[in-house]
């Protein structure tokens, strides 16, 4: 209980805002997406089951491996967390009542989604979770960490570029086209 209790203020406010994120993120996979007859079920779980272990890891870092975290950067972790959280929950808005084929579902590719966030950024909910993960190697740089949120970005860029090839490849690829010259896949496009 003690370690707990020393625990300064800074590294507190970065395990609650990151895990504030965590539990979003797994709120998208019961409300925001809708699953699918095609959906891969095997990269469904590996995703499941490496975020879940990276979740826990924070947790096992904070409570039992005291000095773990790189205290100098909090800030810019804590700064990654409330960009993630924010980017999560617009996206959240944007779509209303819409639903997402989920990660490595079936899409259907007579649908772009082209509103509120999204009429920037292609793939917002894989830009929040990136920026999450992001912070999370700057505030905790040890290998098993990195190597997770290495495999969880590799899983969300696969998955971005397959569901942009199978957009392209539909009957929609023109008006895809066109959505994908005035949008970033990541982040706003600048010029």
């Amino acid at each position: 209980m003690d370690l707990v209790i020393s625990k300064n203020f800074t590294l507190w406010a970065y395990v609650v805002i990151t895990y504030m994120c965590f539990i979003s993120f797994w709120h998208s996979s019961l409300f925001v997406f809708k699953k699918t007859k095609n959906t891969v079920k095997t990269q469904r779980y590996l995703l499941k089951f490496v975020s879940i272990i990276l979740w826990n890891l924070m947790l096992f870092y904070f409570f039992f491996i005291d000095g773990s975290f790189n205290e100098k950067y909090l800030f810019v972790g804590i700064a990654f967390s409330i960009i993630a959280l924010v980017i999560y929950w617009v996206c959240v808005k944007s779509l209303g009542d819409f639903k997402l084929a989920v990660i490595h579902g079936n899409i259907e590719s007579n649908k772009i989604y082209d509103r509120g966030i999204y009429k920037y950024i292609r793939h917002p909910f894989y830009t929040s979770y990136i920026c999450c993960y992001l912070g999370l190697i700057i505030c905790i740089p040890k290998l098993p960490v990195i190597l997770s949120v290495g495999i969880l970005l590799y899983i969300y860029l696969y998955a971005a570029y397959s569901e942009e090839r199978h957009f392209l490849s539909s009957d929609t690829k023109v008006k895809y086209a066109e959505y994908r010259k005035k949008t970033g896949m990541f982040f706003p496009k600048l010029f």
